[in-house]
């Protein structure tokens, strides 16, 4: 899985979003979760709250 920086988030779509979350946390179930995607995982997770908190 490409790394995706924090800056680039704001570019996808929110449905893209949840799908990179979805596929994250299955590899954090299984243990092939690597620190490099633990913190992407924080960053689409912020970035997903940025939206709802903006939209409401």
């Amino acid at each position: 899985m490409q790394i995706i920086y924090r800056r680039e988030l704001s570019n996808f779509e929110t449905k893209f979003l949840n799908n990179i979350k979805n596929t994250l946390l299955k590899r954090m179930e299984i243990g092939q979760m690597k620190k490099s995607h633990s913190h992407m995982l924080i960053d689409v997770l912020s970035e997903i709250d940025f939206r709802r908190s903006y939209n409401n």
